[in-house]
């Protein structure tokens, strides 16, 4: 949990850490094109705890003035009463926050510490990638994005990621006023995970940091087959709370490896 004694103050006016390693922080389609995920603790007590119009940089990576270019990297701010994350987003261009379909949810202005994620849920050279922003655990907004037709996030090869600041160089008026903390990125897309069984499901789940855990009285309903060999014979509720009665030819699938033969095949019929 983050606090005062660990986190990084910045005084909203000249404050930003550099991170001289120009490969870090690189999510461009052409570089680092698959899933990944930034986030931290913050505290925001400027601006009216990030109320008002002036943009507050969490995160970025990008040059002073590349707004609105292709190759202008990305941003990650609070501005507005919103968490935004921008850059350039392919065929639909540079967006920024505050839009229909940009990446950004309503924040919280009360100056508490709040735990932000943005995430890239797939890659971002397929027709099928989305990017989420968590608030303290929760799912507050889910964009999907088509990278077809290339140019994702792309920055400068000499552009640097920093925290406190909308661009390394120092962008005016985006200086971080607060504290943020246990700040990360992973190359993997840690919250919201869905996993492909590869055997039978229990109704509880050991979870690790990240992931929502499972106990079995959380566990109304799990229906599957008896068993993940090809001997299942049965279709069961896993949670012992229900009957199942099977109508027509519904039967446990013991070809479906890949969901370790505990899937119901439906015949159409």
């Amino acid at each position: 949990m983050a606090n005062k004694s660990t986190a990084i103050k910045f005084d909203g006016t000249d404050d930003l850490l550099i991170i001289e390693d120009t490969t870090i922080g690189d999510f461009a389609d052409d570089k680092n094109p698959g899933p990944f995920t930034m986030e931290a603790w913050i505290k925001v007590e400027g601006h009216s705890g990030g109320a008002d119009t002036a943009r507050q940089g969490i995160a970025s990576k990008r040059e002073s003035g590349e707004s609105n270019s292709t190759n202008g990297g990305w941003f990650w701010d609070v501005q507005s009463s919103r968490l935004q994350f921008g850059g350039y987003f392919g065929a639909a261009g540079w967006e920024h926050g505050g839009g229909t379909d940009h990446v950004d949810c309503s924040y919280p202005t009360d100056s508490e510490w709040h735990h932000v994620v943005v995430q890239r849920i797939g890659d971002a050279n397929s027709v099928r990638q989305a990017y989420a922003v968590f608030l303290d655990g929760i799912l507050e907004e889910l964009k999907q994005k088509d990278g077809t037709g290339g140019n994702f996030l792309r920055g400068q090869d000499t552009d640097k990621m920093c925290l406190g600041n909308n661009a390394y160089n120092d962008e005016g008026n985006t200086d971080f006023d607060g504290y943020i903390d246990e700040f990360r990125i992973s190359h993997i897309a840690r919250y919201g995970e869905i996993e492909v069984p590869t055997t039978q499901l229990k109704t509880w789940q050991t979870a690790g940091r990240g992931h929502n855990a499972l106990l079995p009285h959380h566990t109304k309903l799990l229906i599957q087959a008896n068993s993940s060999t090809t001997t299942s014979s049965a279709i069961v509720d896993e949670s012992g709370n229900h009957a199942i009665t099977v109508a027509g030819a519904a039967a446990h699938s013991q070809g479906k490896t890949n969901f370790g033969n505990t899937a119901i095949y439906f015949d159409g019929s």
